[in-house]
């Protein structure tokens, strides 16, 4: 037994007709439900400050509640520098030239650092999501300073003009 209505449901149309009638009534009222209510985020830094404008650099005093961290005295990593030794050594006879000096140049820099030839500082990032950041300030803010806290990055605000781009 076939149902009038199903082909209405399959739509995405209400069964009764009724409804659908009511829809388009202009004297009826359509009583739309009302938008869930969004918890305010809990901020984990509540210490930083909420700043006015996300588009300006903060003035000085903001810094002073933002979290920090030291850099390294001296450079470091995470890769066991004997042990890449011993496996690039092991391959060696099987390496290119240039991947053995590629190799090498690797080596070096582990153990003693990297040369950077930069001859200028450095421009300001311009990043597409740019407009994003400033609109989602405060969270992009509390998000920063909470990975500085957690040790994910090394921020210090202080040197090379940190958060002086427009």
């Amino acid at each position: 037994m076939v149902h009038i209505g199903n082909g209405r449901v399959s739509l995405g149309f209400p069964h009764s007709w009724d409804i659908v009638q009511t829809w388009m009534d202009p004297s009826s009222h359509i009583l739309f439900p009302e938008p869930p209510v969004v918890p305010e985020p809990t901020k984990k830094c509540p210490d930083v400050p909420r700043l006015g404008s996300y588009r300006l650099p903060p003035d000085p005093a903001f810094w002073k509640k933002f979290p920090t961290s030291k850099l390294p005295s001296h450079p470091s990593s995470l890769i066991n520098y004997r042990h890449l030794r011993e496996i690039i050594n092991w391959f060696r006879p099987s390496l290119t030239m240039g991947q053995a000096i590629r190799a090498d140049k690797v080596l070096h820099d582990l153990q003693h650092g990297s040369t950077v030839p930069f001859t200028a500082d450095l421009p300001e990032a311009r990043i597409p999501n740019t407009p994003s950041v400033m609109a989602n300030g405060e969270s992009f803010t509390d998000t920063l300073a909470w990975w500085v806290r957690q040790g994910k990055i090394d921020v210090n605000p202080e040197i090379c003009g940190f958060m002086k781009s427009q």
